[in-house]
This record gives structure tokens, sequence and C-alpha cells, in this order.
């Protein structure tokens, strides 16, 4: 990657750097009002991989001790990544059919290849809701 090929990919990230810059300057505001210093700030930001979790942990920081709860909102709040990566399937089933079929014709392929996965995966996610739900 040469310098020439980032400065000309610099000006279509900048309106993503704004939205980012925007939300750390609200989030170090926030940390700083609420009493905590940049330390926090920085580690929190840079460990904490999803953001409405970062806002959420500074209430777990300032209020009783309650691990188990911290835990369980922790998990439910990034659970939703769990939805990105079967998107993120559907994605590199795409991208195996631009490689095969090129970029004029992969679009059916890519289709039918996502429905093929959720098909044969259907039966055994069948199962196990039914298992789920007898355990009621």
């Amino acid at each position: 990657m040469t310098f020439e090929t980032i400065f000309s990919a610099f000006p279509h990230t900048v309106p993503i750097l704004t939205g980012f810059l925007f939300l750390g300057f609200a989030y170090g505001i926030y940390m700083h009002s609420a009493g905590l210093s940049v330390v926090y700030t920085f580690f929190m930001a840079s460990l904490i991989y999803g953001g409405s979790l970062e806002l959420l942990a500074v209430g777990f920081l300032l209020g009783p001790f309650a691990p188990m709860e911290t835990l369980f909102l922790a998990i439910m709040i990034q659970l939703r990544h769990l939805f990105y990566g079967i998107a993120m399937l559907g994605l590199g089933v795409s991208i195996l059919s631009l490689v095969i079929f090129k970029a004029e014709h992969f679009i059916l392929p890519a289709m039918l290849g996502i429905l093929g996965i959720f098909l044969l995966a259907k039966p055994k996610l069948e199962q196990q809701f039914m298992e789920a739900n007898a355990s009621l």
C-alpha cells in the first residue's frame, strides 16, 4: 500500500472519521462528568467492542458491585454480534461466488448458496428449538 493510495482513499473516510470523533468526544465528556479518569476512558474504549456497552459500563463501575448482573447484561448486549456473524456467512458465500462466476453472473449463485446453507441448517435448528421448548 503506497502513500498515494492512502491519500486518495482518505477523502472517502472523512464521514466515518467525523462520526467516530464526535462519538469519542461525547464518550470522553460523559466519562469525565461521571468522575472517571482518562485512564478508564482509554482502556474501556480500547477493550470493549460494542459502543453501547461502553456507555452502560459507566453505570456498572459507579453502581453497587453486581458481577453476575454485569456479566449477564454484557453478554446480552454483545449477543447482537452473533447476527452480524450470520450476515458475514452470506458475505463469504457471495465473495466465493464472485471469484468463481465473475462479476457479471455471481448474484444468482450467491443467493442460491446462502439459501442452501440455511435450508441445510433448518432441520438441526428446528430440532434444537423443539428440544428447548419440550423442557419448558
